[in-house]
């Protein structure tokens, strides 16, 4: 299930493009009471870390597809012995390309992020090592990607 009625630590590993962020900010926040979403790298640990101190939730909101990256995350959860849970979502690199670039072309919704050169997604790809229980996750959920239209008109440029 997604609802957690503990405090924890979700990571999201994904492509750009994957639906992380809207994921987050529809799903997991009509979910999660105490939730707080992060994006800048640099300050990621920090904000977790303070986010735990004050019996908050944390989503990390990032790409983090090396084992390594995902490590940093899995040693702040084990610091303050509260659960971490992955959310992996795993979609093709056509895919992660065609839905970033959409993020340019496709005015009539807001996009969470902004395009990224398609270098980016090509080193993802490139890197990506699959997220593993084992690396200490309670437990590794794949999220599929399902696009959800604001209207007929934004599903007739989805599909063009």
């Amino acid at each position: 299930t997604l609802k957690s009625e503990t405090q924890e630590v979700i990571l999201f590993v994904g492509a750009p493009g994957s639906g992380k962020s809207n994921f987050g900010l529809t799903i997991l926040v009509t979910m999660f009471e105490s939730i707080m979403t992060l994006s800048k790298q640099q300050q990621m640990r920090l904000s977790t870390k303070d986010a735990l101190k004050n019996k908050k939730s944390a989503v990390i909101d990032n790409t983090n597809k090396t084992k390594e990256e995902r490590n940093r995350y899995i040693e702040v959860a084990k610091e303050f012995k509260v659960p971490i849970r992955c959310f992996y979502f795993k979609i093709p690199k056509d895919l992660s390309l065609s839905m970033n670039k959409m993020r340019e072309t496709n005015t009539i919704r807001k996009h969470h992020s902004k395009k990224v050169g398609s270098v980016v997604i090509h080193t993802f790809f490139k890197y990506i090592e699959e997220p593993k229980k084992e690396e200490g996750f309670t437990e590794v959920l794949i999220v599929n990607f399902v696009p959800k239209f604001v209207n007929e008109k934004e599903k007739e440029v989805f599909y063009a």
